[in-house]
């Protein structure tokens, strides 16, 4: 039987479906440890968990988390708790009411570079395509990551832009057996191009029409600023825009036709004041004291096989435990130290003590 700790315990509770933001509202009453060792036995923990008590009960078994862990590094997902050093920061916050777990493909350290969400809605016009092009391809080329939401329209021509010159984070409304066939190479470009791809829902989990404004919560928690490109009367690009304002995020529109239908809601966000005016990628750095300039990458990893790249982008972000690397890269621990071994001996990264690591 394996040891039960925080990111095992953040884990099971994932898999019960209890919502983010009852998560949220249990955590700040209850520890995990409390909850995961009294669930079934204590009487305030049954009533709040109510109909999920059950669940947890049955799933809590060290055995069977580990069974479901291994199914994750099939499909080459990594798991990312609220547990975890390399969590982001922006996403911790109470008011974007954080998930316990990221399932992940990608590159971690792209969320650490500042982050601008640029969304739009799906039947975007040509004017739109253009806009929302020009501002990703703006700021991915300043180093800023550009997230958005891989859906079809605005999002896609923001991460397709993005992916040319520099990276982009997709958050989806579903697990990630579920991107759709008309995604999935841009999916895989924007992970070869150091992008990522983010759900809060287990890989087999199907998207519902509740899941995806849940989705758009992540997208403008992850940012600085939320960019709305084109946004009709109930647009979905107005349901993020309202959670970056609720996360104390900045909001910015760009101005459409009077007569664009498409341009009705990013025009309101406009006239209400609860949005800036977005006129261009650089103005909106300016706003957000972002430096601008395109960002050199180191190129060390050029000599390294895959596996090893994979490792150095762990590391990027900094000093990390061997536990998170095993979390976080999905390699069993004998694989783990023959990579790390073999990147001490090219200098690539250095063991410090604590059995923790860190690029040279």
């Amino acid at each position: 039987m394996s040891e039960i700790n925080d990111n095992k315990i953040y884990y099971w509770l994932s898999l019960a479906g209890v919502g983010a933001r009852k998560l949220t509202v249990a955590l700040s009453v209850f520890s995990p440890e409390k909850i995961y060792f009294e669930i079934g036995r204590d009487k305030a923990l049954g009533e709040f968990f109510g109909k999920y008590t059950e669940v947890l009960v049955k799933s809590k078994s060290p055995d069977f988390l580990d069974e479901k862990l291994g199914e994750l590094y099939k499909y080459d997902i990594k798991l990312l708790t609220l547990a975890s050093e390399k969590y982001p920061h922006r996403l911790k916050e109470a008011e974007v009411c954080p998930p316990v777990v990221l399932y992940y493909r990608g590159d971690l350290p792209c969320l650490d570079k500042p982050c601008v969400a640029v969304v739009g809605t799906r039947a975007v016009s040509s004017y739109g395509k253009d806009a929302a092009k020009k501002f990703a391809f703006d700021f991915a080329a300043s180093g800023v990551t550009v997230v958005s939401g891989l859906a079809t329209g605005a999002d896609s021509y923001a991460h397709e832009a993005a992916a040319e010159i520099g990276t982009t984070a997709a958050v989806l409304g579903g697990g990630h057996k579920f991107i759709p066939a008309y995604s999935q190479n841009l999916a895989e470009k924007l992970l070869e191009k150091g992008g990522i791809i983010i759900s809060e829902y287990p890989p087999d989990f199907c998207p519902t029409k509740y899941t995806f404004p849940e989705r758009n919560r992540i997208v403008s928690g992850l940012s600085m600023a939320v960019v709305v490109i084109e946004a009709g009367e109930k647009s979905g690009a107005l349901i993020t825009a309202g959670y970056a304002l609720e996360q104390g995020r900045e909001v910015y529109a760009v101005p459409g036709g009077i007569f664009s239908v498409k341009s009705v809601g990013s025009n309101r966000l406009l006239r209400s004041g609860q949005a800036g005016v977005a006129l261009s990628a650089a103005d909106i750095m300016s706003d957000l004291r972002i430096n601008i300039g395109l960002k050199g990458q180191k190129n060390t990893a050029i000599s390294l096989d895959f596996s090893e790249q994979n490792i150095y982008s762990l590391l990027v972000s900094g000093e990390t435990g061997f536990d998170d690397l095993v979390l976080q890269s999905g390699f069993p621990p004998a694989e783990l130290n023959g990579l790390l071994f073999s990147l001490e001996l090219k200098g690539v990264v250095r063991r410090l003590p604590n059995n923790r690591y860190r690029l040279e």
